[in-house]
């Protein structure tokens, strides 16, 4: 591969070198020299009539570009910040490598490797190590025996990282569903730590290693319902990181949101709140700035601050990160939508924006990007729905729903599923109806299933209320005091077949 091809490659490879740099990049170039470069770019061999001064010129200014960003402090994290001047010096070590500069590589690898100690990282040591092998393989000597052996090390603890990642995504991806599929993936995530500890005994660790491992720990305590265990390992793993002369600053907030959840499963809204009042916008990448953004809205919605909810949703809709780093479950933010209409239309939000009948029709007729059988949309959605025929009045179409729906939560929603609270909100939202939109025949008709929503017992503990998007307690109040509000239409039922 020829040296402009290689540095090319390395230019577009760097992570963090977006489209307006490169173009800037294109700007400083002679036309001549960005066809090549397109040319390059495209997999074609550069033209014979780029002559050999032009090479030169056009490998000086790749070289400096290679080597091109180093950020304020002020923008990111003292660990970001080191792992940037990082990855910097390694460009420039393969610059040196490329254009056969062994002596200044060599020298520059030190510095990589020292930079590598302080942050623990596998793979640039690797690649480092590699070099150095190859350089003072035909010697044979000391240094050819200590990089070898140091780079064998390495390549062990590289499989331990990515054996414990790959441990870890197996059980993300596993089914959560039922109480038989949690107590699989618990025992599954036993197995992987009795898996995992022997490359902790062999002293194969790095800080990524005991990422996975310490999730995976957390992940199998919240499947067997050990919240109390779960809080105990997630802070230890938070002490740990946090210890470090230099903090892991993706350990620290991917364990917090772990925490965080764990605490609003809980019930303990105040101190998901402190744990996220901890974490720094500047320390988190997009999708972990996103996902901080989604928990916020969640507690507000939890303690029924309903307009300052609704302003941080438009917020994070609108923000460039979100347009620029769209996440792949945006459904989250289209149903949470149509609760956002609900509230709305019952009075709970005040707002310029109304939704019309024709928007809340088509939502409810296959919206793209959302999966209908996903059991916890399905959830959802049927919530979202109720609300919308109790709204409206829609006896006839309630009516219909009945039957399949009592069907759906005795097949679905069972005692043996970890959705037992959504399964006794639906039965009450059904009641409804049933008493003709009559707030104190609904409430008096579903008082003993309220009671039993606000039990907490073992099964109500070890219930999964991620899907709640409001609370049940909180929002079957909210519908009855619409309804109060809204007697004197109670003989104004409607029906229209539009929602299914």
């Amino acid at each position: 591969m020829h040296v402009i091809e290689e540095l090319v490659h390395i230019l577009n490879s760097q992570p963090r070198y977006s489209s307006a740099q490169w173009q800037h990049f294109l700007n400083i170039l002679t036309p001549k020299e960005v066809d090549v470069v397109e040319t390059v770019r495209s997999f074609q061999p550069i033209p014979a009539t780029f002559s050999s001064r032009q090479r030169h010129k056009l490998i000086a200014k790749l070289c400096r570009e290679v080597s091109y960003y180093t950020p304020p402090p002020s923008r990111c994290s003292e660990y970001q910040e080191k792992l940037l001047h990082c990855e910097s010096y390694l460009y420039t070590f393969n610059v040196l490598r490329i254009l056969k500069r062994h002596t200044s590589a060599v020298t520059l690898s030190l510095k990589v490797l020292t930079m590598c100690d302080t942050l623990d990282l596998t793979l640039p040591r690797i690649e480092v190590f590699s070099y150095l092998v190859r350089y003072y393989l035909p010697s044979k000597g000391k240094e050819y025996q200590k990089y070898s052996i140091a780079l064998q090390r390495y390549q062990h603890i590289y499989s331990a990282e990515s054996k414990a990642e790959s441990c870890y995504n197996a059980l993300e991806h596993l089914p959560q569903d039922s109480k038989a599929n949690k107590e699989r993936l618990a025992k599954k995530a036993t197995e992987y730590q009795y898996l995992l500890q022997s490359y902790i005994d062999k002293e194969l660790v790095s800080k990524d290693f005991y990422l996975s491992y310490n999730r995976i720990i957390i992940l199998s305590h919240i499947m067997a319902g050990d919240y109390e265990e779960a809080i105990a390992a997630a802070r230890t793993a938070l002490q740990y990181y946090r210890s470090n002369p230099i903090s892991y600053t993706r350990a620290i907030t991917l364990i917090s949101t772990q925490l965080v959840n764990i605490y609003l499963q809980i019930g303990e809204v105040n101190m998901a709140l402190a744990i996220l009042s901890q974490l720094q916008s500047k320390d988190l990448d997009c999708i972990e700035n996103i996902d901080i953004h989604r928990l916020k809205i969640r507690i507000l919605l939890i303690q029924n601050n309903y307009q300052e909810s609704y302003r941080a949703y438009n917020k994070l809709l609108n923000s460039a990160l979100y347009k620029t780093h769209t996440p792949l479950d945006t459904h989250k933010e289209t149903i949470l939508k149509q609760y956002f209409n609900a509230l709305i239309l019952m009075g709970g939000l005040k707002t310029d924006y109304v939704p019309s009948r024709l928007e809340i029709n088509r939502f409810h007729k296959k919206e793209k990007g959302i999966n209908y059988l996903k059991k916890e949309i399905r959830i959802q959605l049927i919530i979202v729905q109720l609300l919308f025929n109790i709204y409206y009045k829609e006896y006839d179409d309630i009516e219909i729903q009945l039957d399949t729906l009592r069907d759906y939560c005795a097949r679905r929603l069972s005692s043996k599923s970890p959705f037992l609270r959504s399964n006794i909100f639906i039965r009450m939202l059904l009641v409804i109806p049933r008493c003709r939109f009559n707030a104190k025949r609904s409430r008096r008709h579903g008082k003993k299933l309220y009671n039993r929503l606000l039990q907490s017992s073992p099964e109500m503990r070890k219930d999964d209320r991620s899907i709640e998007i409001i609370p049940y307690e909180h929002l079957w109040e909210f519908v009855l005091s619409h309804l109060a509000t809204n007697y004197r239409h109670k003989n104004r039922f409607t029906s229209t077949h539009t929602l299914s």
